[in-house]
């Protein structure tokens, strides 16, 4: 099974409360929930690369390496 998005969210009362709306995704969609209890170092490493997955695509686009050298870029541009 492909995991296409995750989203954080906050389980409470029955209810759960996503952190965001994920527009792409429409209809009925089956979704797995996981209780997070854990505070380890490990666990809050797993968390934070859980949180970043989304970013993937974006860090590997070649169009990105354009900020591999931001600052100088900025100065060659201020410099004129």
């Amino acid at each position: 099974m492909k995991i296409s998005r995750q989203i954080e969210g906050i389980y409470k009362d029955g209810q759960i409360s996503l952190s965001e709306v994920p527009l792409e995704i429409s209809g009925e969609i089956p979704v797995i929930v996981v209780f997070l209890a854990d505070e380890s170092p490990n666990h809050r490493a797993a968390l934070t690369r859980l949180r970043l997955a989304s970013f993937i695509e974006d860090w590997d686009n070649p169009e990105m390496d354009i900020y591999d050298n931001y600052d100088g870029a900025k100065h060659d541009i201020q410099s004129g």
